[in-house]
């Protein structure tokens, strides 16, 4: 799951997965264009504040899995 921080525009991921097996963070809008893409994180801490307004969906590859979780959230 994730928690969103509007004071400091950071999304906060909460996963069973050590972030070493993360291969990447896709962003995508209410429309399905992807709007960010960050390859190999090193935190499981994200900073949105480039994104506008409105609802997303966040996409974590994993390096053991070939179906990416998918988890929605709104930014304010």
């Amino acid at each position: 799951f994730t928690s969103y921080d509007a004071n400091s525009k950071e999304l906060k991921l909460h996963t069973k997965k050590a972030i070493e097996h993360i291969k990447s963070y896709r962003f995508y809008n209410s429309l399905g264009q992807e709007v960010m893409l960050l390859k190999s994180p090193k935190t499981q801490t994200i900073p949105i504040e480039s994104l506008s307004d409105g609802i997303y969906i966040l996409e974590i590859d994993l390096e053991d899995s070939e179906t990416p979780i998918k988890i929605k959230f709104v930014k304010y």
